[in-house]
């Protein structure tokens, strides 16, 4: 496993690179085409954003220690709501509430118990989901904008379970227009 992380790290920097590379490449390339290319590109950029938010989070996985102290207490606030769900009064959970403790919970579902990695891989899921959700807020945007702020928010650094994920993956999903296209709604028109 220690193998594993160490790989992880050393691919670290190619991989910012060539993720860096390509989109300057999509910032700087003509968009006025006929053909399904800038279509495709986009595409093409979406699979390679979460390819690279998985690869840079993937040696974290399975460490078996907290990479931060909310880590570690939201994860116990998960096994401790498991057994009382009475949520005030069961487990401190800070300022934040329950709600970042929830997300975790859904290894119980399948019999499993959570743990640091079921966090550090919940964690990555939302950060894709918020991702995905920003991108599509960005639907009207100029093509190299939705490059930019994609590319921005994909490289922001962040270990673990960090506080507020489910949050942020709301209020990202509050952004996104209701009809899909701009900030109308479609009776209103």
């Amino acid at each position: 496993m220690i193998d594993l992380v160490r790989l992880g790290y050393e691919l670290r920097t190619p991989v910012l690179i060539g993720y860096m590379c390509t989109t300057v490449m999509l910032i700087f390339m003509p968009v006025d085409r006929a053909d399904n290319r800038p279509r495709f590109l986009q595409s093409g950029f979406i699979l390679l954003s979460l390819a690279v938010l998985l690869v840079l989070r993937a040696p974290t996985f399975f460490l078996n220690a907290p990479l931060s102290p909310d880590e570690a207490e939201f994860v116990a606030n998960a096994i401790k709501f498991r057994a009382d769900m009475n949520t005030w009064l069961s487990v401190d959970t800070g300022s934040s509430g329950p709600v970042n403790s929830f997300p975790l919970m859904w290894p119980f579902l399948f019999g499993a118990d959570t743990g640091f990695a079921v966090a550090r891989i919940t964690a990555t899921f939302l950060i894709g989901a918020t991702w995905l959700l920003f991108w599509a807020a960005l639907a009207s945007a100029p093509s190299f904008v939705r490059v930019c702020a994609g590319a921005a928010l994909n490289l922001v650094p962040g270990r673990g379970a960090e506080p507020e994920l489910y949050p942020l993956l709301q209020r990202t999903r509050s952004i996104i227009p209701p009809d899909g296209r701009d900030g109308r709604c479609a009776h209103s028109r």
